[in-house]
C-alpha cells in the first residue's frame, strides 16, 4: 500500500494515470457501442471482422514508425496529439450518429484512425513513464496502469451494453462521452511536467534509426532474448482466448453464461495479480522470476485444459490471470528500466509488433489444429509449450543473470 501512496503523491504520474484511466474507460464503453453499430449497419459478422481488421492493420504497420517518433520527438506531445486527434474524430463521429447521417465507410475510417493513433500512443506512453516515476516505483506504476485497464475491461463492456440499449442514450451519446474522455486524457497529459532527461539521440533517416535500434538490441543480448521469449510465449498461448467459447460449449457444456464466468474469472485474476505485484514492488533476480512465472502460467493453462467442471475451469483461469499479470507487469517495468532512454520507443514498438503481429498466425494455426486434434489438446499443448519456453530461458545465462 505504501508504494501506491507514493505514486498517488506524484503529480506527474497522477496526471498521466488519471487522465488515461478515464480515457480507457471511455474506450471500453465505446467498444461495445461501435461494434453494435456495425452489426446494425451491416447485419453480418464479416462487417464486424472487417472493422477489427481495419483497426489492427494500421496498429501493427505503424508500430515501428511510432517507436521511432517516440525516440525522436517529445513523448508528452505525442500523447497529447494522439488524444486530441482521437477526441476530435470521435466528436465528429458522435455528431454523425446523433444526426442520423452515419455511413458504414465512416465507421471503417474511424477504425483506421484509432489503430494508427494507438500505434503512436503505445510506445510513447511506455517510453515516457520511466521519466515520471523513480526506478523503484516502476513495477507499482505499471501494475496500477494494468489494474485500471483490467477493471475498465470488466466494467466498460457491461456499462456500454446497458447504455446502448437505453433509447435515451444509444451509440451516439456513448461516442460523445468517449470524445470527452479523450480530451480528459489530453488534459492529464498536458498537466504533467516531466524532468528534462538527456537523450543521446542524433536525428537521421528513418531506416538508419531503425537499424540503430536493431544494433542496440544485438549489443544488449539479454533484452533481445527476453523480447523473443515474450513473443514466443504469447504465440503459444494466444489460441486459448479464441478457443474459450468452444471449450465452454462443447467440452464443459455450460453455454454462454459459463463462458462469461470464465472470462470474468480471468479478468478478476489479472486485476488481483496486478495489484499484488504492485504492492510487492521491485523483484530481485528478475530473469529467474520471469521464467518461473511463465512456467506457472504454462502449468495452469495445461491444467485448465483438463477441467472437469465450471468451478474448476473458473478457478484455474482466475489463477492464470493472476500469474499472467504478475508476469507482464514485471516484463514491462524491466524493459523500461534496462533500455536506454533514447531507444525505449523503438524497443517497445518492436516488442508490440512481434507479439501482436504473430497473434493472427497463432490464432489461425490454433483454430486449424483444434479442428484436427481437438480443443483440449491445443490448449494443453499451448501450456506445455509455454513451460518449454520457460525452461529454455532458464538455460540461457543472459536471462539467469538478469537483475
Amino acid at each position: 500500500m505504501r508504494r501506491y501512496l507514493n505514486l498517488l503523491g506524484n503529480r506527474n504520474f497522477v496526471g498521466l494515470w488519471g487522465g488515461q484511466s478515464i480515457s480507457n474507460l471511455g474506450d471500453s464503453i465505446f467498444h461495445i457501442a461501435i461494434l453494435w453499430l456495425v452489426v446494425e449497419l451491416t447485419g453480418s459478422a464479416l462487417g464486424v471482422g472487417l472493422f477489427l481488421i481495419l483497426y489492427q492493420i494500421p496498429y501493427l504497420v505503424f508500430q515501428i514508425i511510432g517507436g521511432v517518433c517516440a525516440d525522436r520527438f517529445d513523448r508528452r506531445r505525442i500523447l497529447l496529439l494522439t488524444d486530441m486527434v482521437q477526441g476530435l474524430v470521435t466528436l465528429i463521429f458522435a455528431w454523425l450518429v446523433l444526426t442520423g447521417k452515419i455511413q458504414l465507410w465512416q465507421v471503417y475510417c474511424l477504425a483506421v484512425v484509432f489503430g494508427a493513433a494507438a500505434a503512436f500512443f503505445s510506445p510513447a506512453f511506455s517510453a515516457l513513464l520511466p521519466a515520471l516515476v523513480p526506478k523503484e516505483d516502476l513495477v507499482s506504476a505499471n501494475a496500477l496502469n494494468s489494474a485500471t485497464r483490467q477493471l475498465n475491461s470488466i466494467v466498460g463492456p457491461a456499462l456500454g451494453g446497458f447504455l446502448v440499449a437505453l433509447p435515451q442514450v444509444g451509440s451516439g451519446w456513448v461516442a460523445l462521452f468517449n470524445a470527452i474522455s479523450f480530451f480528459i486524457g489530453a488534459l492529464g497529459v498536458w498537466l504533467i511536467r516531466p524532468p528534462q532527461v538527456e537523450r543521446k539521440f542524433v536525428k537521421s533517416g528513418f531506416f538508419t534509426e531503425l537499424l540503430d535500434s536493431l544494433q542496440y538490441l544485438k549489443a544488449h543480448r539479454a533484452i533481445l532474448v527476453l523480447i523473443v521469449l515474450a513473443a514466443l510465449a504469447n504465440f503459444v498461448t494466444a489460441p486459448t482466448g479464441m478457443l474459450l467459447p468452444i471449450f465452454a460449449k462443447e467440452i464443459l457444456g455450460v453455454g454462454v453464461q459459463g463462458f462469461g464466468l470464465m472470462e470474468a474469472g480471468f479478468g478478476l485474476g489479472a486485476l488481483g495479480g496486478a495489484l499484488l505485484i504492485g504492492s510487492i514492488g521491485r523483484i530481485r533476480r528478475r530473469g529467474l522470476y520471469l521464467m518461473g512465472m511463465l512456467a506457472i502460467n504454462g502449468f495452469l493453462l495445461a491444467a485448465f485444459a483438463f477441467s472437469n467442471g465450471l468451478v474448476m475451469a473458473v478457478g484455474l483461469l482466475t489463477a492464470f490471470g493472476l500469474a499472467n499479470a504478475m508476469l507482464n507487469v514485471v516484463i514491462t517495468a524491466l524493459l523500461q528500466e534496462k533500455v536506454a532512454p533514447e531507444f525505449r520507443g523503438r524497443v517497445f514498438g518492436l516488442l508490440v509488433l512481434m507479439a501482436a503481429g504473430l497473434q493472427p498466425l497463432a490464432v489461425g494455426l490454433g483454430g486449424s489444429l483444434a479442428d484436427l486434434f481437438g480443443v483440449v489438446q491445443v490448449i494443453a499443448a499451448g501450456g506445455l509449450l509455454a513451460i518449454a519456453v520457460a525452461l529454455a530461458g532458464f538455460l540461457l545465462r543472459d536471462i539467469r543473470r538478469l537483475e
